[in-house]
Parts: C-alpha cells; structure tokens; sequence
C-alpha cells in the first residue's frame, strides 16, 4: 500500500492480530498505487479477481480545500478558525463488479453476488460524505434534544 494516504490508519485491516481481510478461495487481490493518469489525474486501484466476478475498487483526488466545509458548525468553529486548521482532500469512489456469464446459474453464484454487494455497500456506508453527514446530524440532533 506504498503511499496510500490511509494505509497507516488504524483500522480492522491494519496493525491487529484479530482481524484481516478474508477473501473467497482463489481470489487474487492486485493494488495500483496513486498515479498520475493523463486523463483522470490521481488515481489508484484495488482489484478483486476470481473466476465468478471481478471487483474494482478505484480512488480518484477529486479536489482539496482549506476549512471544514458543512462540518465547520458541528465543530463550532469560525470560517476563519477551520481555514488555519483544516484542509480536506477529496476523493471519488468508483465502484465497478462484472460477473461471469458462464457461471451464471452456478448454484454458488447468489454467495459471489452477495460478497460484491456487502463491498459496495459498505464502501458506500463507510466513506460516502452523504450517508456520513447524514448520521452526523441525526447525532447531533439526538445528543441536542438528550441534552448532551
């Protein structure tokens, strides 16, 4: 995972004896580390392979920018106050899965479709802004109404 910015974070992939990551026999897993790419700029790729699907996994920088953006009053912070503090990096998650067309009545086909989904799916309950802001205020709200 050389220069991944998140290959260091702490995590249940990272740095526990407990935990790792289990894929189904016969899976090849292959990383592209950020490039430069010509016509999407940075961008890396982690691909799933086995003989029933393939899952691509890729990370784009879309954009960076100082400050917290919609976070910054959950931080009760000043415009000013999260631009000294705070940068933000960017990022678009593509997500592509193609099955095999000649096993596709294979009676452990449902078992792939399911694996490919729970990745996608949480890929997208982990890291999408829009799922995150979304629990985030409906924490806040929570905790306001408690009176924490």
């Amino acid at each position: 995972m050389s220069g991944n910015q998140f290959a260091d974070i702490e995590g249940i992939f990272g740095h526990s004896g407990n935990f790792g990551l289990a894929l189904p026999e016969g899976t090849v897993l292959s990383v592209a580390t950020p490039h430069l790419d010509p016509s999407q700029g940075e961008v890396s790729r982690i691909t799933l392979r086995n003989r029933f699907c393939t899952i691509t996994v890729e990370l784009r920088r879309a954009m960076s920018t100082v400050g917290a953006g919609s976070y910054r009053m959950l931080l009760g912070m000043s415009q000013e106050q999260a631009q000294k503090a705070l940068k933000s990096d960017l990022y678009t998650v593509v997500t592509s899965v193609t099955f095999s067309r000649l096993l596709a009545g294979n009676p452990d086909m449902p078992n792939y479709k399911k694996w490919a989904m729970d990745i996608t799916d949480g890929l997208e309950t982990q890291f999408s802004d829009q799922v995150v802001w979304s629990k985030t205020k409906d924490w806040l709200i929570f905790h306001r109404v408690a009176g924490n």
